[in-house]
């Protein structure tokens, strides 16, 4: 029994606790002498473990499940658990159960998903407590987000964070519209936008750059220049006459060890009177004229500021 309450946050069921061969008068004894507190009218608490959050998820699920229906942790909490950006551990439990069940649990809000599937649940251990998948839990999510830049944002931070992709996503949506689930018009234009969108080889990215500088009359860049103030790495181009520095960020540079090697690498171009510009991607494929104007731009205001024989 001691392993079953720690593995499930000091939280046991009267029938567990049955099962382990207590009968229901040392079950009411064990409530009269405080050895356990109740959470619900057959979910129990073991005197001394410790109270969390989890431990209210845990008890919630306990308390809601049935033969009759399916309840799952999902929605927020789930988010919560999968550490989602923004999802906090804390607050009221969402439970998910499928149409027609009756689950009910005075320790959590339990919502309808009469599309659940089980291979949109997972396991959380230690408690082995199911939960919506990471992808499952981003669609429900998205359909429930109130605006399309909030939609359109949380989309982009699940796809960054690696909690799901775009095929998952689709794959989701296309069994959700079969059963006519709310919200999955504004889901699926939010698809849409960015399924066609792919990231460049490194050499295409800086050919794509050269090339619209070229074409407003820059003067060609040098490409992969030694990364200024670093004994090693490279730069994807540069202006030595100006020691300006163009940096084409890729995808991979959204996610956070590469930012924070990027802010070094700046720092140190920084020290020896270097410029570092970063563009992203995408407005060099799809904003190419923009790009080149804002980079001649910068170039003609500190080439005016300092001069170009200075930098020589």
């Amino acid at each position: 029994m001691g392993n079953l309450a720690e593995r499930q946050y000091g939280v046991v069921t009267n029938a567990q606790i049955v099962d382990y061969g207590v009968s229901d008068r040392g079950v009411a004894a064990l409530l009269q002498s405080g050895g356990l507190v109740a959470m619900t009218r057959c979910v129990y608490r073991v005197a001394g473990a410790p109270q969390s959050w989890e431990q209210r998820v845990v008890a919630a699920w306990l308390g809601s499940t049935g033969p009759t229906h399916i309840a799952v942790v999902g929605r927020a909490t789930a988010a919560a658990l999968h550490r989602f950006h923004g999802y906090e551990r804390k607050g009221t439990p969402v439970l998910v159960t499928t149409r027609g069940g009756s689950a009910r649990s005075p320790l959590a809000i339990v919502a309808t998903c009469k599309d659940l599937r089980p291979q949109d649940i997972t396991t959380f251990l230690p408690s082995e407590l199911p939960v919506t998948t990471r992808g499952r839990t981003a669609f429900d999510l998205a359909l429930a987000q109130p605006t399309d830049g909030r939609l359109a944002r949380f989309i982009d931070r699940c796809l960054l964070d690696q909690h799901t992709t775009i095929a998952e996503q689709w794959e989701l949506l296309l069994h959700a519209q079969a059963r006519g689930k709310s919200g999955v018009a504004r889901v699926r234009r939010a698809l849409a936008d960015r399924s066609g969108l792919y990231v460049p080889l490194e050499s295409e990215l800086e050919h794509l750059a050269v090339e619209a500088l070229m074409l407003r009359g820059v003067p060609a860049p040098v490409r992969q220049h030694p990364l200024p103030g670093a004994p090693f790495g490279r730069v994807d181009l540069a202006f030595p006459a100006a020691r300006l520095v163009v940096e084409l960020d890729g995808r991979q540079h959204q996610l956070l060890t590469s930012r924070r090697a990027d802010y070094e690498r700046d720092v140190a171009a920084a020290r020896m009177g270097w410029q570092v510009i970063r563009f992203d991607w995408s407005q060099v494929k799809y904003s190419p004229e923009w790009f080149a104007q804002a980079f001649d731009d910068v170039r003609g205001t500190r080439e005016r500021l300092f001069g170009a024989r200075s930098f020589t």
